[in-house]
């Protein structure tokens, strides 16, 4: 959705979100309650989702802004950056020997890579997280996997030198790396397979694929990479003769170009937070933003509704004849100790149960009980329940289901159909990231 669209309730004011509970309503923030990440209406009580656009549908602009940005988001880490490569530099001219330069050159180079991959898989994912130093591992070996021989050719040129800027093969092969060195970390911090990684075809495939926005992603990063080699050159020693303080001028010098560097390589994980399902990462229904990102909502929790349901709810429960009590009361406890065969044993000695007594949630955690205990046809049939009563843990029980058929029934058709119904009804809900992961994968 693009086109702005009222609140049903209020007409003056913008709705931010749709409620998926009875009523459908467009909901503004006075119309919409939050608890933790879970938006609900205030109209009917139901679960409410944000209104959102495609990514990819922001113009490159955007992005480009978004790229030059994403330093300051990552200021810990690029204050680091700045005082260990000012650090470097201060020790280099201090000592003024070749050797110690030799190694300031390789240490500042390897701070340099990580610090970049480490960019690229942080505007990819958008933000750092626990898989994050697999990825970047990951990018590294992709990108020296075809480095290599042109690194190796390079050495026995001797670059830089005067040999090499009339070695044609040399200039092909700067060509190819800056053609194919964005396109293969935006594959690699995907969590694309290795095998993929490894394949140049891959890459150029996944290049066409994108099409002008690979070529306008090119063109970006080559302006980046020439801001920050001129400020480092040039700039960089300028601005060091303005701070005449030891240490600090050299970390001072190293931010400009450091933050051009880092500009390029948000450019290059953006290809993968905006498009990465073109090359089969993820399902479309992930790369989107919400419709207003500031909106924030404020109304309260609709309690009515809940109240008298839950007031039913004991009703139902006062209702229950003493035995199926004692029942739900043995089941509730071997659902606990996590016993599974005993909470079949109970669920299954009772002809019937009462929704009272066993509820949505109950019905997963008894068919999690089933599979354990290789009972995957009671296991369907307790989650379809589940599923059809469309209560709270609806989205949980869709995604026990999908695992239930793709990973011990061999439904792999019913699995991606059940996945990509969690997708597009749980939008943004933990149980969606789950199914879009297993889509992809």
């Amino acid at each position: 959705m693009s086109a702005p669209v009222k609140c049903t309730t209020h007409p003056d004011e913008l709705a931010g979100w749709q409620c998926r509970g009875d009523c459908k309503a467009y909901l503004c923030p006075k119309c919409t309650a939050q608890l933790v990440r879970l938006y609900t209406c205030c109209r009917c009580g139901g679960p409410a989702h944000r209104l959102s656009v495609p990514r990819r549908s922001k113009g490159l602009a955007h992005w480009i802004g978004v790229a030059i940005a994403r330093p300051l988001k990552m200021f810990p880490m690029f204050a680091l950056f700045v005082l260990l490569l000012g650090g470097i530099a201060f020790v280099d001219i201090s000592s003024g020997t070749p050797e110690v330069h030799r190694i300031a050159t390789i240490v500042k180079l390897a701070l340099v890579t990580v610090y970049a991959l480490f960019v690229v898989d942080a505007a990819a994912h958008g933000a750092p997280d626990s898989r994050t130093p697999l990825r970047v591992a990951r990018a590294l070996a992709a990108v020296l996997f075809v480095l290599a021989p042109g690194i190796v050719y390079a050495y026995f040129v001797g670059v830089p030198g005067a040999a090499a800027q009339h070695d044609h093969a040399m200039w092909l092969f700067g060509g190819l790396v800056v053609a194919y060195v964005p396109v293969a970390l935006a594959v690699a911090v995907s969590e694309a397979p290795m095998a993929s990684l490894m394949n140049p075809f891959t890459m150029f495939e996944v290049a066409w694929r994108l099409g002008r926005t690979y070529l306008g992603t090119l063109v970006v990063v080559a302006v980046l990479v020439a801001a920050a080699v001129s400020l480092a050159t040039g700039g960089s020693a300028s601005l060091k003769q303005s701070v005449p303080t030891p240490l600090v001028g050299d970390a001072v010098a190293a931010i400009p170009w450091l933050w051009s560097l880092g500009a390029l390589a948000a450019m290059i994980g953006l290809l993968t937070y905006v498009h990465g399902d073109r090359f089969g990462w993820g399902h479309t229904a992930e790369y989107v933003e919400p419709l207003y990102p500031k909106m924030v909502a404020l109304g309260a929790r609709k309690l009515a509704d809940r109240s008298s349901a839950a007031a039913g709810m004991t009703g139902e429960i006062t209702r229950l004849d003493a035995a199926e009590r004692a029942d739900a009361g043995k089941l509730d406890d071997a659902l606990r100790t996590e016993n599974a065969a005993r909470a079949i044993k109970l669920y299954e000695g009772r002809a019937t149960w009462s929704a009272a007594a066993v509820d949505d949630r109950k019905l997963v955690a008894i068919a999690r009980c089933a599979v354990r205990v290789k009972r995957l046809d009671l296991a369907e049939r307790l989650l379809d329940d589940a599923v059809a009563r469309k209560g709270r843990s609806c989205g949980q029980a869709m995604l026990a289901l999908a695992q239930l058929h793709g990973d011990s029934l061999g439904n792999a058709d019913r699995a991606a159909a059940l996945y990509a119904s969690i997708v597009e009804q749980f939008a943004g809900s933990d149980v969606a990231k789950v199914a879009a992961k297993k889509l992809a994968g």
